[in-house]
């Protein structure tokens, strides 16, 4: 079974999408779903959400083959499970209120914050045999709420800059720049050498 939506829509509450025998959820069209938590309950079909006009309060994934959530807004995930999870926030914040967790390999869990990425409650990302990639704005702005990474990598924009790094990691747009500067009194002693 597929459910597909090619126009808008707008949920009035809370909503549940479940399908079985591995069906699928397509929705190219816009959805507006901030009246409540919209779940998703594919079993192992996947569920893509790719609409830019996409407006989301809460989702989150009690099931799912390959799971992919565009918001034009903030973003609100709460406890999911999925092979893959992608989820990216084209403005605004990407605030984790659950645990994520992935079955599949490669990069199973992609979380793109526009914003800032925010993990108040501590809560976990669990990419099984894959590796998580975090990317937001600024490491000082974001509540990483203890996840441990192997690697953080700045002046990273998502879908053009090459992950440098290997196994779970943050990536920032941030591009750091230093000064250079003497501190303290600097002296030279007339010893005949060039060493300051």
């Amino acid at each position: 079974m597929l459910f597909r939506s090619n126009g808008t829509v707008t949920t009035g509450g809370a909503l549940t999408l479940r399908t079985t025998g591995g069906g699928s959820i397509s929705a190219p069209g816009a959805v507006t779903a901030t009246a409540g938590t919209l779940t998703l309950d594919t079993g192992s079909g996947d569920a893509t959400f790719s609409a830019n006009g996409n407006n989301f309060g809460t989702v989150q994934v009690t099931s799912g083959g390959a799971v992919s959530l565009t918001d034009s807004n903030a973003m609100t995930l709460g406890t999911s499970s999925a092979g893959t999870l992608f989820a990216r926030t084209l403005s605004g914040n990407l605030t984790q209120a659950g645990n994520l967790s992935a079955t599949g390999s490669g990069d199973s869990i992609v979380l793109v914050s526009a914003g800032n990425f925010l993990n108040p409650g501590s809560s976990t990302l669990s990419p099984g045999a894959g590796r998580f990639l975090v990317y937001s704005s600024d490491p000082s702005l974001d509540t990483r709420g203890g996840l441990a990474y192997a690697f953080k990598q700045y002046n990273a924009q998502y879908g053009s800059t090459t992950v440098q790094g290997t196994g779970n990691g943050f990536l920032y747009t941030l591009a750091p720049t230093i000064t250079a500067g003497l501190t303290g009194t600097v002296s030279k002693g007339y010893d005949g050498t060039t060493s300051a």
